[in-house]
């Protein structure tokens, strides 16, 4: 999915706030299904004080790409461009955020705020097929996109097809039947987003120790007090240069969750709820918002 689905739409006498005025933005040429979501974002985009062009030019402060490869396409040709130009790139899940939001968003709230090397995903990656439990609502659904991005399948149902279960905590239906069978590996969510900021499938074993919930502590406590280290610099495995996330339960996207962060430090911080469109396929398993285990399928007598 390389463009969010359901772009925001306003009506021509909807009053907007302006919070894009001032800011001008290119984008890749667009074919095909997606081009018509992207009308409805450039609309949007300019309901909110934005002016679009067509052209890459001193003016553009900004570029919106889905993705910066392959080498000699157009894409990377505009991303190079953006680079040498001081051009800030960010991807389409940004802009949806933003305008979901009324106000310009941190691009590093987000490991989708910023364009992958390719829409293919990885191909190390592709016979994956990978469950999640315990994660609801946004937060899920920005997962299961994820999952997708990386060329992996997303799977509803843990069963003997499954390769991975990332979990918020260590306990529910599907941990303990993973647990028992050792049929699939255990990470966090960490590991997801950190296969896509890297852009590889990096080993499983540094994220697999803490649950999702315990990353989240650990990363609020380290927001809160710098020299607490967050798992990245505690297991000197890799740079984590993401806004992480605090303990939340199970609920919030990253974007939502580093606002939280940031408007506990300081006051009048304010931003609104980021919700990841779902594919179809994601549909099904987005679960209740805030109903912790609604999400634990265990195929029968297939574990």
């Amino acid at each position: 999915m390389s463009i969010p689905m359901s772009a925001p739409s306003l009506q021509a006498d909807e009053p907007c706030d302006p919070f894009m005025a001032g800011l001008t933005f290119h984008h890749a040429p667009v074919a095909g299904k997606d081009a018509a979501d992207v009308q409805e974002y450039v609309k949007a985009m300019q309901r909110a004080g934005a002016v679009v062009t067509p052209h890459h030019d001193a003016r553009v402060t900004h570029v919106v790409l889905s993705k910066t490869g392959p080498a000699g396409s157009e894409d990377e040709a505009l991303h190079k461009a953006a680079g040498r130009a001081g051009s800030r790139v960010v991807s389409w899940f940004w802009i949806q955020e933003c305008l979901k939001a009324n106000e310009l968003v941190p691009v590093d709230d987000s490991v989708l705020f910023r364009p992958l090397p390719s829409l293919e995903g990885l191909p190390e990656m592709r016979d994956l097929k990978v469950c999640v439990t315990g994660y609801t609502g946004d937060r899920r659904a920005e997962l299961i996109t994820i999952v997708g991005l990386l060329g992996a399948e997303y799977m509803r149902a843990l069963d003997r097809r499954s390769t991975h279960l990332v979990c918020y905590e260590f306990e529910g239906a599907k941990w303990a039947k993973a647990n028992q069978t050792k049929l699939q590996k255990i990470v966090s969510h960490r590991w997801l987003e950190q296969c896509l900021e890297k852009w590889t499938a990096l080993p499983e074993a540094p994220f697999a120790a803490r649950s999702g919930k315990e990353e989240d502590a650990l990363a609020a406590a380290a927001a809160e007090d710098p020299e607490i280290p967050d798992s990245d610099d505690e297991g000197a495995v890799m740079e984590d240069s993401l806004a992480t996330e605090p303990a939340e339960p199970a609920g919030g996207s990253a974007a939502e969750r580093a606002r939280a962060r940031k408007s506990a430090r300081a006051p009048e911080g304010s931003f609104g709820t980021f919700v990841t469109e779902l594919t179809a396929g994601a549909a099904a398993g987005a679960g209740a918002r805030g109903v912790v285990g609604a999400d634990d399928d265990v195929a029968p007598g297939t574990v």
